[in-house]
């Protein structure tokens, strides 16, 4: 935490079905993640993601990625 206060977060995981989940966390200072996670085939997934400030909805404060992973 920057203000070197104590943070706390609450996360949680809900399987779609066997290939796919998604998850979500928010923390106090009022930033909330979103992930998507589907298996494309074994050994090959796709994950979409997203951080959120609601604290400033309206700024250009947000992240948006994806990845693509590849297993042996």
């Amino acid at each position: 935490n920057p203000e070197g206060g104590v943070s706390a977060e609450l996360a949680t995981k809900y399987v779609l079905d066997k290939d796919a989940f998604v998850k979500a966390k928010v923390d106090n200072s009022g930033r909330m993640g979103l992930s998507f996670t589907q298996t494309l085939r074994p050994g090959v997934k796709l994950s979409l993601a997203g951080l959120f400030d609601t604290t400033r909805l309206q700024e250009n404060a947000h992240k948006m990625g994806a990845a693509l992973t590849f297993e042996a």
